[in-house]
């Protein structure tokens, strides 16, 4: 399968764009691992733009859109390693890293590169062990993995207190969540013979 560190053994394993036999579409899975590297570059610059300029408050709980935008380049970073490979999550994470340099407004400079590139390693780490096992199982784990070391660097860091860490890990769950039920639909569809 080109792009891919794992060899699946089946179809739960395999990603919707991954082929497993003679109706494999290569072209088709590179277009969608650019545009998963441009939502995950441009994910990561709105992601510091509105984690402080935006949030919902429901009650106590504070949500800053910029955790939702985060949990989105999570999976956007897994799909990057399906289709393109390791080289292209190393630069993904390498450009990512920059964008949150250039992009957080500057009280948050910092905290945003330090956690977005220790969130990441550990968001390919775990994926990439998973992954052999489900597709979905896999972009779970390892967005939970990723997004409670991105909240527990950034929100202490950039706003000296624990206070915001519940509405972090919330947007970012949610995020996760989507993302799996989004997965989860996309591999019955590949089950299904709809999806190239």
């Amino acid at each position: 399968m080109p792009g891919t560190d794992v060899t699946a053994a089946g179809a739960e394993a395999c990603s919707p764009w991954q082929g497993t036999g003679a109706g494999t579409k290569p072209w088709a899975a590179r277009a969608v691992g650019w545009g998963a590297t441009g939502i995950h570059l441009a994910g990561i610059a709105g992601a510091n733009w509105a984690s402080s300029s935006v949030a919902v408050v429901l009650g106590s709980l504070v949500i800053p859109a910029g955790a939702v935008l985060a949990g989105v380049v999570l999976t956007a970073r897994d799909v990057v390693q399906d289709t393109l490979g390791s080289t292209a999550v190393v630069a993904a994470i390498g450009g990512g890293t920059l964008v949150s340099l250039i992009v957080a407004p500057p009280r948050l400079v910092l905290a945003s590169a330090a956690a977005f590139l220790v969130a990441e390693l550990v968001d390919w780490w775990l994926y990439t062990r998973l992954r052999r096992r489900s597709w979905s199982a896999a972009i779970a784990g390892s967005n939970l993995g990723g997004l409670v070391l991105d909240s527990v660097v950034f929100v202490p860091w950039a706003f000296g207190s624990l206070a915001l860490l519940p509405g972090q890990l919330a947007g970012k769950t949610l995020a996760t969540v989507t993302a799996v039920a989004a997965t989860a639909a996309l591999t019955a569809r590949r089950r299904g013979g709809v999806l190239p």
